[in-house]
């Protein structure tokens, strides 16, 4: 399905590989709702201590930060090395970046956990802010978008090598004048 606003980068056909990683994502973003579920069991409906939930909205800021800082960072593709080798070392380097990303993302849900029992009194809303923000963090950073694609793939073909990233994914290329650092609408 492709989308006609000037400013998307449409979704030609999610190919085979972008569903992966999606399952990929989704799956480990589960985690955190199914923890909640087992702690709204366990944990009383409390309100939570202010402090802990200072704490549990400063990580996750902090993860957002480090994110920007070194989860889109990878080193131009070289111009030197055969086409099937260069797409082969884009496609690990992106995956890697996208799992750093959501490990990162999902920090707050692990800290809310920890905050959740180390705080006096425990509280599952506690756990409930730290899992919204990973949440939120994943779908901003790691769930594999049209915008979080091209931020890589701008890196990766900075000097003018080409990744086939876009193309193994099914995301059509970034259109002229984008920089791919955030002004491309999500899709997908």
């Amino acid at each position: 399905m492709s989308s006609s606003s000037p400013s998307s980068s449409p979704v030609a056909a999610p190919t085979p590989a972008l569903r992966v990683l999606q399952v990929v994502v989704g799956g480990m973003t589960s985690g955190i709702v199914l923890i909640g579920v087992a702690f709204a069991l366990i944990l009383p409906l409390a309100a939570p201590p202010l402090m802990a939930v200072l704490a549990v909205v400063v990580v996750a800021a902090a993860m957002h930060l480090l994110i920007e800082r070194v989860g889109y960072r990878v080193a131009p593709l070289a111009a030197s090395e055969p086409v099937a080798q260069t797409h082969q070392q884009a496609q690990a380097a992106f995956q890697r970046l996208l799992f750093v990303r959501a490990v990162l993302a999902e920090t707050p849900a692990l800290i809310g956990i920890v905050v959740a029992f180390a705080w006096s009194p425990s509280s599952w809303f506690t756990y409930a802010v730290g899992a919204v923000l990973a949440v939120a963090l994943v779908a901003r950073h790691a769930w594999p978008t049209a915008r979080s694609v091209d931020r890589v793939v701008v890196a990766l073909e900075a000097d003018g090598t080409g990744s086939g990233i876009r193309e193994v994914l099914g995301l059509t290329a970034a259109q002229p004048g984008r920089t791919g650092s955030g002004d491309v609408t999500e899709s997908g």
